[in-house]
């Protein structure tokens, strides 16, 4: 059963989805495993609504965590057990606290920002701010205080997420061409330096999630066309960190999108998000690729 004390905490920011479509019905997507294992949040709009549930990682419990008219969108969680997910309203993205038994949001914190992420010991923000294109990165504590700005040159940037000893941060960035490409840089802002160097035809790599040990990053890359949905595809990818070797997990040609990376703290599988079977849903395979299993049914 899935664990009656799961501690919830609402981030309401909407992720930027660069190039990627509006798409029908998501029965189960975006999904984060939480530092147990033993839970797979995930965002679900088949109420009409986004809304954030959890289940067990083979599919056979369910809870559902929020029921709000509020878009909720991608759930991650932190280190003590606590999920934080966003929603984008009003210019503004507000942090919340719910129990799973109790899930009435409770406000922590305010930032006018956008892609806002909590770091891995909850205390920290890190949020896109500007206006699209010219966005930086920027650092502030839970409450909006001690706020620095980590970027150097504002460009089209997101996607930001710590790494598990919260000494670096992986984020995804558009050159003048609009390719994605995904970045690595020092906590405090320096060392920055372009991980992947994907060509077109490889997709634009974005939303990074670090392994357990911090030393890959498992990433999706697709290409997208808006006039054409039906031949946009996707896969997940896995890059080292520090030689930027990448290697494409369960290649296909079938055009079906894979995405939405995230890893089991045995750092041996990784759930995500699949419409390989018709419909969005949420799927696990092992860390090589092999051995996919849908979850949500």
């Amino acid at each position: 059963m899935l664990p009656k004390s799961v501690v919830v905490v609402l981030v309401v920011a909407s992720r930027l989805a660069a190039q990627q479509p509006v798409r029908p019905v998501i029965n189960g997507g975006l999904p984060s495993v939480s530092p147990s294992g033993e839970v797979i949040a995930f965002i679900s709009n088949r109420s009409g609504t986004n809304d954030i549930y959890a289940t067990s990682p083979d599919g056979s419990q369910l809870m559902r965590i929020t029921n709000s008219p509020d878009n909720e969108s991608a759930p991650f969680w932190t280190l003590d057990e606590r999920l934080v997910f966003s929603v984008w309203a009003g210019n503004v993205s507000t942090v919340y606290a719910a129990s799973s038994r109790n899930p009435q949001p409770l406000a922590i914190a305010t930032a006018a920002s956008r892609n806002l992420m909590v770091s891995p010991d909850g205390k920290r923000l890190v949020y896109s701010s500007g206006q699209f294109p010219a966005l930086q990165l920027v650092e502030s504590a839970l409450d909006g205080s001690n706020v620095r700005t980590l970027t150097k040159v504002p460009s089209a940037i997101f996607n930001a997420v710590y790494s598990p000893d919260q000494t670096l941060i992986a984020f995804a960035r558009a050159d003048s061409t609009r390719q994605l490409q995904v970045w690595v840089m020092n906590a405090d802002g320096s060392g920055e330096r372009q991980l992947t160097r994907f060509t077109v035809e490889e997709g634009s790599p974005q939303w990074p999630a670090w392994s357990p040990d911090g030393t890959r990053l498992a990433i999706q890359s697709g290409r997208y066309n808006r006039n054409a949905p039906a031949e946009n595809t996707a896969h997940i990818w896995v890059v080292d960190v520090k030689t930027s070797a990448a290697t494409r997990l369960n290649p296909h040609t079938t055009p079906y999108l894979d995405e939405t990376p995230s890893w089991f703290p045995d750092g041996k599988r990784i759930a995500f998000q699949s419409d390989r079977s018709g419909r969005m849903e949420i799927w696990v395979m092992s860390a090589d690729g092999t051995g996919a299993v849908q979850v949500t049914k």
